[in-house]
């Protein structure tokens, strides 16, 4: 509950964004999506460790990392900054010492699966995606 309790507490006693009174809707939309990245990285990068640091840590949800083949090549993301995503092909193992996601990943040949994760600061980790790379299409 405690990031969902920072995410209101942001909302409660910020000022008003002044969303609703910008008319055109692509400029509204800029600025929310400006808006959401400030308040995401705040909350990656200085909150979440911090709720990992303090006794006796939370046990907040951490966000499962999207994760795409196009082309043959792998991309993943994870929707707050700070958490690290962690991979491993077929069956090879997925904890805080596996391979850090750093950027574009080719298969290596003959891999049936990518496992992947986002990890915190204590090397907990999220839900594991699996991408099966044998009968998946490239999207």
């Amino acid at each position: 509950m405690a990031p969902r309790l920072l995410a209101l507490a942001e909302r409660a006693w910020s000022l008003d964004p002044g969303w609703q009174r910008i008319a055109d809707p692509a400029r509204r939309a800029e600025r929310i999506a400006a808006d959401w990245n400030a308040f995401a990285n705040r909350l990656g990068q200085r909150e979440l460790p911090r709720l990992d640091r303090d006794p006796p840590g939370y046990g907040y949800r951490l966000p499962p990392p999207g994760v795409v083949r196009r082309d043959g090549v792998i991309r993943a993301n994870v929707a707050l900054p700070g958490l690290s995503l962690r991979y491993a092909f077929d069956n090879g193992e997925l904890d805080g010492a596996s391979p850090r996601y750093t950027g574009p990943l080719t298969p290596p040949p003959g891999a049936g699966t990518l496992r992947i994760a986002s990890f915190d600061t204590r090397g907990r980790a999220s839900r594991v995606v699996t991408l099966d790379l044998k009968d998946a299409p490239d999207a």
